[in-house]
């Protein structure tokens, strides 16, 4: 009889073992999942706020020169002196592939509004409206893309601001 006593505590014993295991394991799975999340949700905002910016220190190299070649060099050293590349590494380091692919596009849209201005692209042409709005129609998917990988509601556009003539929907 004593044998009995002794198994049923060696298993009585290895039960609790387990599920203490099994209770830290999934304890140490959430705290990582977290530590991950909240990462990426630092890097996505670092990211979105480097574009915002780099997207106005453009505008104002844009504004603050005229002269050609002049105005290309500022415009140029603007983009340069922004953390966009570096931020965009810490993006494609630690995202799923739809936030990298939309950071692609963002960055791809905004090196073709940076070129157009460099060359000369008036502020308050119909075109920089067209391509202000193509930057912020990929921005805005950055947004979604960024709000989907961290479990967040993804949001309706607000368009509105960016809207008016040369708002190439018309509407």
């Amino acid at each position: 009889m004593q044998w009995t006593t002794v198994v049923s505590t060696l298993i009585g014993a290895a039960i609790g073992i387990a599920s203490t295991l099994l209770v830290d394991a999934s304890r140490a799975r959430r705290d990582e999942e977290r530590h991950w999340k909240d990462y990426r949700r630092q890097v996505y905002s670092d990211f979105l706020a480097v574009l915002s910016t780099t997207a106005q220190a453009l505008r104002t190299a844009a504004l603050s020169t005229v002269d050609g070649s002049e105005r290309e060099s500022a415009i140029r050293e603007a983009y340069q002196a922004s953390e966009v590349e570096s931020a965009r590494e810490r993006v494609r380091l630690s995202a799923p592939p739809s936030v990298v692919d939309a950071s692609t596009e963002v960055i791809r849209s905004l090196e073709v509004l940076r070129d157009h201005l460099a060359d000369g692209l008036a502020l308050d042409s119909p075109e920089h409206g067209t391509l202000h709005w193509a930057y912020w129609a990929t921005l805005h998917e950055l947004r979604q893309s960024t709000r989907k990988d961290l479990g967040l509601e993804v949001m309706e556009a607000r368009m509105s601001f960016v809207l008016g003539p040369s708002d190439p929907t018309g509407t």
